[in-house]
């Protein structure tokens, strides 16, 4: 687990959850954006 910023932590365990979950183009996007929460709720 690292800190990203602003309280945001970068976590192994959600990366996984979200490969699993994603078809890969889609978890691609997500993970280079500045906020990964934000993208998901959009």
């Amino acid at each position: 687990m690292r800190m990203v910023g602003m309280g945001l932590v970068d976590d192994v365990a959600t990366g996984e959850e979200l490969r699993e979950r994603l078809p890969a183009n889609e978890y691609e996007r997500l993970i280079n954006t500045k906020n990964t929460a934000i993208q998901i709720i959009d």
